[in-house]
């Protein structure tokens, strides 16, 4: 993508509706912490884990709070 393009894209961008910008700082956020393996080891580990059988219940969350 050449500068050109960007610019233009970055326009588009600016002219969708605040909830479409959320979802794509959303969607664009994923993909960077997804890339980043090297700061946020742990949040990378858990961004790619989709089964939910992995995934932390809220009072377990909740425990670890209370214990930090």
């Amino acid at each position: 993508m050449d500068l050109d393009e960007l610019e233009n894209l970055k326009a588009t961008i600016r002219k969708l509706p605040p909830a479409s910008q959320d979802n794509l700082a959303g969607l664009l956020l994923m993909e960077r912490l997804k890339r980043n393996k090297l700061l946020m080891p742990d949040i990378h580990k858990r961004v790619e884990d989709a089964d939910p059988e992995n995934w932390p219940t809220w009072e377990k969350t909740k425990e670890n709070l209370n214990n930090d």
